[in-house]
C-alpha cells in the first residue's frame, strides 16, 4: 500500500448458516490517506446448494450490495456534514464563550 497510510480493521462479521450451507462475511477498513480517511467495504456470499444456491445468492447479493452501498452513502453524507467547519458565531453561541475568544 505505498502512499497510503496504516489500514486498521474496523469492523468483521461473519455469519455461517450449517443448516443450509450458507455463509457471509463481510469486513470494514479504515485508512489515512493524505486527502481524508479511505473506508473500504469487502464481502463475500455463498451457498452450497447447488444450482438453487447459485440462484438464491445471486439474488440475495443485490439486496445486500444495494443496502450497503445506502448504508455506505449515509455514512459519507454524514462524516462529511460533521467535517465542515462550524461559524464562529454558532461556535459562540454553542459554547456560551464570545466569537473570536
Amino acid at each position: 500500500m505505498r502512499g497510503r497510510g496504516r489500514r486498521r480493521v474496523v469492523h468483521t462479521r461473519r455469519a455461517v448458516v450449517v443448516a443450509t450451507g450458507t455463509y457471509a462475511v463481510e469486513q470494514l477498513a479504515l485508512s489515512e490517506r493524505p486527502d481524508g480517511t479511505e473506508l473500504v467495504c469487502t464481502g463475500e456470499l455463498g451457498a452450497d446448494l447447488a444450482r438453487a444456491g447459485r440462484i438464491w445468492t445471486y439474488v440475495v447479493a443485490r439486496s445486500w450490495e444495494a443496502a450497503v452501498r445506502r448504508s455506505l452513502a449515509d455514512i459519507v453524507a454524514e462524516a462529511e456534514r460533521r467535517a465542515k467547519p462550524v461559524p464562529p458565531r454558532v461556535l459562540a453561541r454553542m459554547t456560551g464563550l464570545p466569537v473570536g475568544w
